[in-house]
C-alpha cells in the first residue's frame, strides 16, 4: 500500500530543541519576545533588570556553572531567602540541566543537613547572612559552596555570587535537556519526622506555571508581587507565570507590609499573591483606607480561606477581585482556582475549578471515581505532577495508586462542580504558610521532662490560618510551667514549628484501644484563640 503524503514522521529525525519544554526556556523566550520590557523590580537592592538583562545574567550563571565542574544532573542546593541572585542561579541552572534545590532556611541546622545528604547535593549557595548556620554543615561533607548572595554586610570566605558570574559569556549554553529530565528537588513534610523530596520534571514546572498564566487571569499589563519566599513551589510558579506572559514582577526578601503598600502605590501593583494573613494585616492598618491602592485589580491567596465577612471588606477596601489558589508541591501548583465570581457566594473551604493543565476527581479508598456531592480523596492528574519522591519507592507507589496522584486531602464537588475540601487524611498542620509534621512536633517535646503525652492540633487562628496547639498531660510532679515547653519547643524546632500555645490537660481523647482521637480535640477545642481573644 503506498505511504500517503504527510505520513513521513516517523523517518525524520528531528532536533530535540524544537518540541522541548523546559524550564530555562522560560526566561530565553520571554528576552526574544519582550527584551526590553520591565522584568523585575527588585526595590531593596535598587535594581531593576529587563527580560533581556535578566536573560544575559542567568547565562552567566550558567556558565559559570559549568566551569566550576557542575554538569547536567548534578544538584545544586540553595539556603537563601528571596533575590534576584535566587531566580538568576535557578534558571541558570534549569538552562544547564543542574537539578535546583531550594531549602527553606527556616528549618533546623539538622534538617538542612538531612536535605543536602538526602538530595545528594553536589554544590551550595547560601545568603551571605546565613552562612555561619551552613557552614559546620559542609565542613564534614563532599559538597562546595560555590558562592554566597550578598543580602548584609557578612564576611565568608567565599567569592559573592555576583563574583562568580561577573565576566562569564551572556550566550545561550549549549545543553541538551528534555522535558522529562529531573529539574528540582523540593522538600515537603510529610507526617513523618523527615520530609519527602519530591522528583520535579522540566515539563511539570513548566506546565505547572502555565496553569497560573491561563487560570489567574495574569496578562502581560501586570505588576506582580515575590512577597512569598522563592524556597516554595508556590511563589517560583507564581514568577515562572508572569514570564509567560512578560509580566514585571516585584522582589521583595520577605512581607514587609509598608513595602508592599509602597509598591502599591509607587510601582503600580496591580497582581498580588499572598497568604489570608498579610491582607488581614494590611485590612488592620488604620491608615489603609487612606492608601491609594487604585492600581491593585486582583489579589490571589492561598493556604487558607477567608471569612466571607473578612472577604467582602477586602473586596471593598481594594476595589480588586479576589480568588485562592490550591495546590501542592506534588502536583504543581496550583491544581485549582476559587475565581472571584464564586468568592462570596459559597460558605466554607472551597477550592473551586480545576486549573487548566490539571484533571481533579474525588476517589474512595478502592479506587473508584465518585460522583458529586460524594466525599472522597482528592486525586490529580496532569502534565505538572511529579515524577515521585526521592528514594522513597513505596511512598510512590501509594502516591500513584489507582492511576492517580493521591493527595491525601478529602472533600467532594458540589452542585455547581466547586470542589470543596473538607479535612486531611494526615495531621499536616499548615501554619503562617509552612507544613508542620505533628509527629515531628510531638517526638520534640516527649524528650522535656515534664511532659508525660501530648497531643498537637492545629486549630484555627486569624493569623496562622492554623496555629501548632500543644495539648500536654504533665508528668506527675514535674516542676514546669508552659512557657518552660515553649521554650523548649523554640531551641529544638524551626519557629514555624514551635506550638503557639501550650495547655496542660488532665485527659485526651482516645479510642478503646487507647489511640488519640486528634478529630475530637481539634474539634473541642475550635474557638481556642477565639476564646482568648474575648477574654
Amino acid at each position: 500500500m503506498p505511504q500517503e503524503e504527510g505520513t513521513q514522521k516517523d523517518t525524520v529525525t528531528r532536533s530535540n530543541e524544537i518540541a522541548r519544554m523546559v524550564g530555562g526556556d522560560i526566561a530565553r523566550r520571554a528576552a526574544n519576545r519582550t527584551p526590553q520590557k520591565l522584568a523585575f523590580i527588585a526595590p531593596e537592592q535598587d535594581e531593576e533588570l529587563t527580560f533581556e538583562a535578566f536573560n544575559r545574567r542567568v547565562n552567566r550563571a550558567a556558565h559559570a556553572f559549568q566551569e566550576e565542574g557542575l554538569e547536567s544532573g548534578d544538584r545544586l542546593a540553595i539556603v537563601g531567602g528571596n533575590s534576584l541572585q535566587f531566580l538568576t542561579a535557578y534558571f541558570g541552572a534549569l538552562k544547564t540541566g543542574i537539578v535546583f534545590t531550594p531549602i527553606n532556611p527556616e528549618i533546623t541546622s539538622e534538617d538542612i543537613g538531612y536535605e543536602l545528604d538526602h538530595s545528594e547535593a553536589d554544590a551550595l549557595l547560601v545568603d551571605d547572612v546565613l552562612y555561619p548556620k551552613v557552614e559546620p554543615l559542609v565542613a564534614d561533607r563532599d559538597i562546595d559552596v560555590l558562592a554566597t548572595i550578598t543580602v548584609g554586610d557578612e564576611d565568608s570566605p567565599v567569592p559573592s555570587f555576583d563574583e562568580v558570574i561577573d565576566g562569564q559569556s551572556p550566550t545561550e549554553p549549549a545543553v541538551e535537556i528534555h522535558d522529562e529530565d529531573l529539574a528540582q528537588i523540593m522538600y515537603t513534610s510529610g507526617t513523618t519526622s523527615r520530609p519527602k523530596g519530591v522528583l520535579l520534571s522540566h515539563k511539570a514546572i513548566t506546565t505547572g506555571s502555565l496553569n497560573v498564566s491561563a487560570s489567574g487571569d495574569l496578562t502581560r499589563n501586570d505588576v506582580t508581587s515575590c512577597v512569598m519566599p522563592l524556597f516554595h513551589c508556590a511563589q517560583l510558579t507564581m514568577v515562572k507565570g508572569a514570564m509567560h506572559v512578560s509580566a514585571t514582577t516585584v522582589v521583595r526578601r520577605s512581607f514587609d507590609p509598608d513595602g508592599f503598600l509602597e509598591d502599591v502605590e509607587q510601582r503600580d501593583l496591580t497582581w498580588s499573591f499572598m497568604l489570608p494573613a498579610m491582607y488581614n494585616g494590611l485590612l488592620a492598618r488604620p491608615d489603609i483606607e487612606d492608601r491609594d491602592l487604585s492600581s491593585l485589580r486582583y489579589c490571589l491567596y492561598a493556604m487558607a480561606p477567608i471569612g466571607n465577612e473578612t472577604l467582602e471588606r477586602a473586596i471593598e477596601t481594594f476595589d480588586a477581585d479576589f480568588a485562592l489558589g490550591s495546590g501542592q508541591t506534588e502536583a504543581y501548583p496550583p491544581t485549582c482556582i476559587y475565581h472571584p465570581e464564586w468568592q462570596l457566594e459559597k460558605e466554607g473551604n472551597y477550592w473551586g475549578h480545576a486549573a487548566a493543565n490539571t484533571d481533579i476527581a474525588i476517589m474512595d479508598d478502592d479506587g473508584t471515581l465518585l460522583d458529586r456531592g460524594e466525599v472522597g480523596e482528592i486525586v490529580y492528574r496532569g502534565p505538572n505532577v511529579m515524577d515521585g519522591y526521592l528514594k522513597n519507592e513505596e511512598a510512590t507507589e501509594e502516591a500513584f495508586a489507582h492511576g492517580w496522584f493521591h493527595s491525601g486531602d478529602m472533600g467532594f464537588f458540589d452542585e455547581d462542580g466547586l470542589l470543596k475540601f473538607v479535612d486531611r487524611k494526615k495531621d499536616i498542620i499548615k501554619s503562617g504558610g509552612e507544613n508542620v509534621s505533628t509527629q515531628k512536633v510531638e517526638s520534640t517535646l516527649l524528650d522535656h521532662p515534664a511532659v508525660e503525652e501530648l497531643a498537637v492540633v492545629g486549630i484555627p487562628h486569624e493569623r496562622w490560618g492554623e496555629a501548632v496547639t500543644a495539648f500536654v498531660i504533665p508528668a506527675e510532679g514535674a516542676d514546669a510551667d508552659t512557657e518552660d515547653i515553649r521554650e523548649y519547643a523554640s531551641e529544638h524546632l524551626a519557629g514555624f514549628e514551635s506550638p503557639k500555645a501550650v495547655e496542660f490537660v488532665e485527659e485526651l481523647p482516645k479510642t478503646a484501644t487507647g489511640k488519640i482521637q486528634k478529630f475530637q480535640l481539634a474539634e473541642h477545642e475550635a474557638d481556642y484563640y477565639q476564646e482568648q481573644v474575648d477574654d
